[in-house]
């Protein structure tokens, strides 16, 4: 900076930069990007709800990012707060599929289903014990059946 520009920066300290004037945001548009992050909505979406009374055109992600930082981050944290906080009520207060859910999310429950295989004798039958089985089941259902090994 010159000796001229930092003398008049002195004697004018209140002068700011030419050019537009930064965006500022209303409550109402702050608590619209605060739910609208809650939701999960892509940043870029965000701004298409916010327009610039300035301008009349929606606020890019630039302006975003510097305007509503506080609310963009407590938004997704206020939402899953709400959220599970109401899993919780409902959970606590009675609400078996609440309950259900709780257990498999948070604890790692699952449902699991135990199929026997009261056959597996078989796996262990020789080629002819097993053809002479097949014989003998198929003849109890009425079907005639002679099978050979070859």
């Amino acid at each position: 900076m010159t000796r001229n520009r930092r003398e008049l920066k002195s004697q004018f300290p209140l002068c700011k930069k030419a050019g537009m004037p930064r965006f500022g945001p209303t409550d109402e548009q702050r608590r619209i990007v605060e739910k609208a992050s809650g939701f999960g909505l892509p940043q870029e979406k965000i701004c298409q709800l916010i327009i610039s009374e300035r301008t009349g055109n929606p606020i890019d992600k630039k302006t975003l990012a510097e305007a509503f930082r506080a609310e963009l981050d407590r938004g997704m944290a206020l939402a899953d707060y709400a959220v599970g906080n109401a899993l919780y009520e409902r959970a606590v207060g009675g609400n078996v599929t609440a309950q259900i859910w709780w257990t498999k999310a948070r604890m790692g429950w699952k449902e699991t289903q135990v199929i026997e295989n009261k056959k597996a004798h078989l796996d262990r039958m020789s080629a002819e014990d097993l053809a002479k089985a097949i014989e003998e089941r198929a003849n109890k259902l009425g079907i005639k059946i002679k099978l050979s090994i070859d």
